[in-house]
């Protein structure tokens, strides 16, 4: 879930974190490595949440929480949007909110790029997909009117591509050495459903509808592909 507020400043992650789940984040930075806001870190629910500050934007995200697997993936993604829904309202408390983002990524774990060529090239509908294409990536976006609020229009940003995915592990007491453990090719599929900036912002309840009717979008694009952009 992202937020684009109406003020480019950058709020306290920390508070924002308190305010939205009630307690203490598991970690907190105040300026991560190469990050360009304070990020704080929990297990809530079985899941791992990760809410980022940023100048103007504020970020929610949710991923797997397994310390058995080196790359969890979320079994049951309603229920994980659910989770999103049920936070993100005490979250959007005293914000100016002027754009609202519900972005899905899935990822799927192939021997090599050539078979992941293949999967973004069926998946995608592309005609022909070159042999040796080391690089794939294909987007395309389709407006739409929100049905339960009709004044406001969407994005349908759904975008294929190839990518290679590397795990790195490091140590508490040297965090700057790191190494990686693991390797693989994925064909990846993201789905970023976000609504069309306005001058206004939104109430606060309408924050909440208006991201329940983008998470529902993108999970039936999630579920249908590219055919579903045409539904």
């Amino acid at each position: 879930m992202v937020l684009f507020k109406q003020q480019p400043t950058v709020a306290d992650a920390l508070q924002l974190w308190t305010q939205a789940f009630g307690s203490s984040p598991d970690h907190f930075q105040k300026s991560p490595p190469g990050a360009p806001g304070p990020q704080a870190t929990g297990t809530v629910d079985a899941h791992q949440f990760t809410l980022q500050s940023q100048p103007g934007r504020i970020e929610l995200i949710v991923t797997a929480f397994d310390s058995a697997e080196p790359a969890p993936a979320i079994r049951d993604i309603p229920a994980a949007l659910g989770l999103l829904k049920r936070y993100a309202d005490p979250l959007c408390a005293g914000q100016a909110v002027l754009r609202i983002a519900c972005v899905l990524q899935l990822l799927e774990k192939v021997a090599s790029a050539h078979e992941a060529a293949k999967l973004v090239g069926s998946a995608a509908q592309l005609q022909q997909v070159p042999e040796n294409a080391a690089d794939l990536e294909f987007a395309i976006n389709i407006r739409q009117t929100l049905k339960k609020h009709p004044g406001v229009q969407m994005n349908r940003l759904c975008r294929w591509a190839i990518a290679v995915q590397e795990i790195f592990q490091s140590r508490t007491d040297t965090p700057w050495l790191t190494r990686p453990v693991s390797t693989f090719h994925v064909a990846a599929f993201t789905v970023d459903i976000n609504t069309v900036p306005r001058a206004e912002p939104y109430r606060q309840e309408d924050v909440i509808s208006v991201f329940g009717e983008l998470a529902d979008e993108a999970t039936r694009l999630m579920q249908e592909g590219y055919k579903g952009l045409f539904a």
